[in-house]
């Protein structure tokens, strides 16, 4: 997956380069729409770049794999604080009730 996203990558970085200008005023404004796209495509490619980490589960003497691509890793980081901003706003209305 990671060699098919690098050779994507690749070929569209490649086909930006080979641009030829019509007008320099044109050729300005189509370079930068091109650089533009580049950067996102590997922003992209990045977000789906596989980080792997070992860890060892609670209470286990064995480590463990765990692969997730770097938007999954922002996706959970989201929701874990979603949940403890959910927790702490219940929390807080408990304690008015009281």
């Amino acid at each position: 997956m990671l060699k098919q996203s690098g050779c994507v990558l690749i070929a569209l970085l490649l086909a930006a380069c080979q641009q030829t200008p019509k007008t320099e005023q044109g050729a300005a404004t189509n370079t930068t729409t091109e650089k533009a796209a580049a950067i996102k495509t590997a922003q992209h490619a990045d977000n789906n770049k596989l980080v792997c980490e070992q860890s060892r589960s609670t209470g286990s003497l064995i480590k463990g794999k765990r692969c997730r691509t770097k938007q999954r890793i922002e996706e959970e980081r989201r929701d874990s604080q979603d949940m403890i901003e959910g927790i702490r706003a219940n929390s807080q209305a408990i304690a008015i009730d009281r």
